[in-house]
Formats: structure tokens, sequence, C-alpha cells
């Protein structure tokens, strides 16, 4: 079968979306084993093109969703039950397909899935969530949640420093991230984080902006940070007339972040 036909295939797949959901997913997505029938009916043509054990994996871990939806749902009273919003469930489970591998994104779906059913939670479900989500990556997902978890009612300190040439406006493009901040993240470098946070400042989660306000400046602390002191060590071998300087900045989850995150973590 050409490439042109299944593209087809899963376009009408996706389109009876809507239809899939009114006649059978509405009645049955409340309902334990509802869900996982649902999500392989959606996508059994995708999987008729992959490899066998790449299956079968699927399969294990779309079981493994099913039993933590069980689980949540049953924690639900059950006059608290309503009927999720199609706008909201309709490209959750679409996008859900394409993300079970990934046990983060896998678990953000899961608890905006429980959410958008829970009527006390359901008003706080935007539809834009499902596309960010989707959008999102594992280290997405940790450096929001530890946003969300550590600085959710105040900001960070952070910094855009260069290495420059001493005496000169030159520096070395490159060098050290964009974005510098006084937190580390076990297991991520410095250029992780900085492309993390601007990511997450494209979807509209979180604010990254200079710091006009009065008080010390915290630039020459996060000189001090072991990453960029060794960026700076290096360069130094070669250019003996360096420093570095920068702007203080600051970040901040915003509002819109918060309310995702509340839904999702």
């Amino acid at each position: 079968m050409s490439n042109e036909v299944k593209e087809k295939l899963i376009e009408e797949a996706i389109k009876l979306a809507p239809e899939i959901y009114e006649d059978g997913l509405k009645p049955t997505i409340q309902e334990a084993g509802g869900i996982i029938a649902t999500l392989f009916g959606l996508v059994n043509n995708v999987l008729l093109y992959k490899p066998k054990t790449w299956v079968i994996k699927y399969k294990i871990k779309a079981e493994q969703f099913e039993k933590d939806y069980k689980k949540r749902i049953e924690s639900i009273p059950k006059e608290n039950i309503g009927d999720p919003d199609i706008n909201v469930v309709g490209p959750l489970l679409d996008s859900l397909k394409y993300n079970l591998d990934e046990e983060k994104i896998r678990e953000m779906f899961l608890n905006l899935l429980i959410k958008s059913i829970d009527n006390r939670t359901s008003n706080k479900v935007h539809p834009s969530f499902v596309r960010i989500i989707s959008q999102m990556n594992s280290i997405d997902a940790i450096v929001l949640k530890r946003l969300y978890e550590k600085y959710n009612n105040h900001y960070i300190k952070s910094a855009k420093i260069n290495i420059t040439l001493k005496g000169t406006n030159q520096y070395f493009s490159g060098a050290l991230p964009e974005w510098i901040i006084e937190d580390d993240f076990d297991g991520l470098t410095i250029f992780e984080v900085s492309e993390t946070l601007i990511r997450l400042s494209n979807y509209g989660l979180v604010t990254l902006m200079y710091d006009r306000s009065a008080g010390e400046s915290y630039i020459s602390k996060l000189n001090l940070k072991n990453d960029v002191q060794s960026i700076f060590n290096r360069y130094k071998i070669t250019n003996p007339n360096i420093e570095l300087n920068g702007a203080d900045c600051i970040i901040f989850i915003n509002d819109f972040g918060k309310q995702l995150s509340r839904i999702v973590f």
C-alpha cells in the first residue's frame, strides 16, 4: 500500500474521531476497558505498518495506561463523573497514541483526561492543553514540574551572560546559553535547561524577561556556577583577555502555566 493511501486512511480515521466519540466513546470513556478499545480503534491502521515487537511494546504500555486510568477513575465519586469535552478528549486520544512511549507525557495526558471527566475540575481544563502537551518531551515536563513545585509563587533569578573581549563589545556567540538560572537540574546541562525554558516560553507557560527592578545584581553569583566557569576557563586558554558580562533577568511560571500545571501534575 502506498504512503499516500496510508496517509489517507489515517486522515479519514481522525475525521471520524468526533463521530466515534458521540456513538461509542462518550458512553464508554468512563468505563474501565472502554478507553483501551477506543484507543486501539483509532490507531489500528497505524499499528498495521509497525514491526511486531513495536506493536507488542505499544500494547503493553496501552494496557498499563488502562490500568492507571481504571484506578484513577474509580477514585472519583459517581456524582462527580461527567461527560468530557469532545474538544479535549478527541484530540487527547489522538495525541496519546503517539506518546505512549514517553512516560512523563503519558502521565500528563492521563491527569488531563481524569480532570476533564471530574466535574469538580473540568472547568479548569482548556482544549489548548492537549496541543501544548503533545509538543513537549520528557525534559520539558521535568523542568516545568520543577518550576511549578519550587517557584510557584516567586521568580527565578537568571541572567544573560556573554564571554567578551575586555574593553570591547565583541563576544563569543554561542559560548554560553541564552538563559542561565540559579537552580541546577540533575542530569541536565545549562544548555538543555536554557533550550527548555525557551520552548516553555514559546508554549506560553513561562515568562522570560530582563529584571529592571532596583536591587543587588546577581550576575556575579551566576558567573560562579561550575558550568559557566568551566566554559569560561576553556575559552581563556586561547583568549586570555576575556571577561564575563551580562544582564540580570528573571523567569517565572505565569498564570496560564500554573493553570496547566495544576491539571497535569
